[in-house]
């Protein structure tokens, strides 16, 4: 208990100054600027209560989400999948997006995790008495347990859902591509989502380094901020009017699997370079765990798009040389029953 009332009133200590050197103080949970700017979190006024933005607009982005995939699935068509493909599918995409949505959420607060063993192995050590006590909670730290159970990223929920749904079509037999009809609700949802993320402020770690530009944000911290929750929107925004503009194309019509794999590109690559200016610990080469999952991922669904337009070329290719042949048999076929 001493080794914890020790920690304790450390992390309380630099909360303190760290309101003091930013002009900023805490009343009831919520950080109130002294400039006269937003308040953050903003909470949701509904029936009287007052309710914290991440969990109303993570809703409200699942609903949305879903409501707009069965809409489009509709607007697309009878499939061809059987109920219980259809199952597999749901299944392999919930369970590969939450494994891969806490893994990868682990990873990225792996630094901020071994620090924190560091400083719990130091009170240890400065008291001995009380070390024996404490081994499960460096343990938990080093290992980043917590994050394990707490922490998710969309990133990884993507990557996840992927290979979920790719070892799903495998078991049950499916050879098509079944993500694009699913790529526009996505991109809505994370949209609607980033609104929680933005109102939640600096609570939520999604907001990116200090700056002086015009349209900096204090999230709460004290700090001009980059709001680089806007710029997700706004990218997922325009990259959702990119791809209903892709999916009229003959390219996009004639190969399926192409709007998903221009979505994932598109979105991975896009964290990789935002990610940048956000002050989150990296883990190797001047990189987080976030953006070499994106590197890797991003660049897989880039050659994989890249690889279908040959295919499609080359299926055109083959058929006006079969066009050509029959033009040129046809006149032979025909001096030959003439003589």
């Amino acid at each position: 208990m001493a080794l914890r009332g020790a920690l304790e009133s450390s992390f309380a200590e630099s909360v303190v100054q760290d309101s003091e050197s930013c002009h900023a103080v805490r009343v009831q949970g919520q950080c109130t600027n002294h400039k006269g700017e937003m308040d953050f979190p903003v909470y949701i006024e509904i029936f009287g209560a007052r309710i914290h933005p991440h969990p109303v607009f993570e809703m409200l982005a699942y609903f949305v989400g879903f409501r707009l995939y069965l809409s489009l699935r509709k607007r697309a068509g009878v499939s061809t999948q059987t109920p219980l493909q259809r199952l597999s599918l749901l299944a392999g995409a919930l369970m590969g997006a939450a494994i891969g949505a806490h893994v990868l959420g682990t990873l990225e607060h792996l630094p901020e995790s071994l620090g924190w063993a560091q400083s719990v192995h130091t009170a240890s050590t400065e008291q001995p008495d009380h070390a024996h006590l404490n081994w499960l909670t460096n343990a938990i730290h080093a290992l980043g347990l917590e994050q394990l159970l707490i922490g998710k990223t969309i990133v990884g929920g993507l990557i996840g859902g992927w290979i979920g749904v790719e070892i799903a079509k495998r078991f049950s037999g499916l050879r098509e591509s079944t993500g694009d009809v699913m790529v526009v609700p996505l991109a809505v949802g994370m949209a609607i989502g980033r609104i929680g993320c933005f109102l939640t402020g600096i609570e939520d770690a999604t907001y990116g380094v200090e700056t002086t530009l015009p349209w900096a944000i204090d999230f709460g911290d004290g700090v001009m901020r980059h709001p680089t929750q806007l710029y997700d929107i706004i990218f997922l925004a325009t990259l959702a009017f990119a791809l209903t503009r892709l999916k009229r194309t003959q390219f996009a019509q004639a190969r399926s699997g192409v709007l998903f794999r221009a979505f994932m590109a598109s979105y991975l690559l896009w964290r990789f370079s935002v990610d940048f200016i956000k002050p989150t610990p990296t883990l190797f080469a001047g990189m987080t765990a976030i953006q070499m999952a994106c590197a890797i991922t991003g660049s897989i669904a880039l050659i994989s798009l890249w690889r279908l337009k040959p295919r499609e070329e080359a299926s055109e290719a083959e058929s006006e040389s079969s066009t050509d042949t029959q033009q040129i048999e046809t006149p032979l076929s025909s001096n030959e029953a003439s003589a």
